[in-house]
């Protein structure tokens, strides 16, 4: 009988020694564990018994648990919490899910590939309007499994999203169709590409859960070379290889008019005051001369085009027109490729006496398209429609 109800007791699991107000806690953190401050989980998960109710409750199929379980592995040294995160470890092992040992001296390397094993690959998407693509990268283990790290990374915020995972090579295959669906158009690349855009991108990431996990990740793929000291796309078209070549309207029109690149426009927010300034000009009772209008308008424009892209977004543009001319140049498009890198040049080559270019055709589209936007959304209120949605994003 004692040991009936030993079991019995059990089945209502540890959460239950705890209080009221720490079930309560328990389920706020459960449901958004970004709150814990990895660095010091003992801040919201306070004593060796909440611990183990938290680790009980842990959803085990969120790969974003690693670096949560990582920390605690790491801040409680109770025999009891020590012993039910192994259990979790074990648990995620078999889902495919590694977390490095921090006892080892040296870092998890993979186990040396013989001559006829795999290489690894790294395959990328194109660039969305806000600057995000998706980064895969597919390393074959021994005898028959696979590490695949993938991704969501931005070219200003860094990165966005990150899991790794083992998998089958048939569960690989079928996750590398689901990328490519997602991302529309992929090119494959070199590992050594993939990993200093990942690098690059971590510099410019405040620590999150998606960077914890890539740090894990990380040891896999550095064993592949060093990062590139110089934008790939220049390995097949140099620089100086397109020096009698010069950047024009019409080249910018087509480059932008490219299909990868028409959602290439600003955001709402701050075009919306420079519109307000050109309406205020087109109303405007002392400016009657047409031509003086659109000087103004000009004018107008060649200043966002300085308050928008300061020095840093312009190097943010260089790297993403250096990377969207890899993409042309992988998909036989090379002439598109040119026109990428020679806007990716005029980046580093703006006076202050001379606007740039390619940037005032983007604040030209962008004043374009939301103009149109809102247009549209006056003739709708006009014919009696409600419409509450605003400006339509690309």
């Amino acid at each position: 009988m004692g040991k009936k109800n030993k079991s019995k007791k059990n089945k209502h699991g540890l959460s239950s020694f705890i209080s009221t107000e720490e079930q309560t806690r328990l389920e706020s953190l459960l449901k958004d564990h970004k709150k814990i401050n990895l660095e010091n989980p003992r801040e919201q998960i306070k004593g060796p018994e909440f611990a183990l109710a938290f680790l009980e409750r842990l959803p085990i199929d969120d790969p974003g648990m690693v670096s949560v379980i990582s920390s605690i592995r790491e801040h409680f040294n109770e025999k009891e919490v020590q012993k039910a995160v192994k259990k979790m470890i074990f648990r995620l092992k078999q889902r495919g899910i590694s977390i490095p040992d921090p006892e080892d001296e040296t870092p998890p390397v993979m186990i040396r590939r013989s001559a006829e094993s795999p290489e690894p690959k790294a395959y990328l998407g194109v660039f969305d309007g806000a600057g995000n693509r998706g980064i895969l990268i597919h390393i074959p283990q021994i005898p028959k499994d696979v590490i695949m790290g993938i991704g969501v990374i931005s070219s200003e915020q860094g990165i966005d999203q990150f899991i790794y995972v083992r998998y089958s090579k048939k569960q690989a295959k079928a996750v590398q169709e689901i990328f490519n669906k997602q991302c529309g158009t992929v090119i494959e690349t070199t590992v050594q590409h993939a990993v200093s855009i990942l690098e690059k991108s971590y510099l410019k990431t405040q620590r999150n859960e998606a960077t914890e996990t890539y740090l894990q990740f990380r040891p896999w793929v550095l064993e592949h070379g060093p990062m590139l000291d110089h934008p790939i796309i220049h390995e097949f078209i140099p620089p100086e290889s397109l020096s009698k070549e010069v950047l024009t309207e019409s080249m910018i029109d087509k480059l932008l008019d490219h299909e990868f690149m028409q959602s290439w426009l600003e955001e709402p927010e701050k075009i919306v005051p420079i519109l307000e300034e050109i309406s205020s000009v087109n109303e405007s009772l002392i400016l009657v001369n047409g031509i003086q209008k659109n000087e103004r308008i000009r004018e107008i424009k060649e200043k966002a085009v300085e308050t928008l892209y300061p020095e840093t977004r312009r190097s943010v543009m260089k790297e993403n027109l250096e990377e969207m001319a890899y993409l042309f140049y992988k998909l036989g498009q090379e002439e598109f490729a040119r026109w990428s890198v020679l806007a990716a040049s005029s980046m580093v080559k703006c006076s202050s006496l001379m606007v740039n270019l390619f940037l005032m055709a983007l604040v030209d589209r962008s004043v374009e398209y939301y103009t149109m936007q809102m247009d549209a959304l006056t003739e709708s209120e006009k014919a009696g429609h409600d419409d509450s949605s605003g400006l339509i994003l690309p």
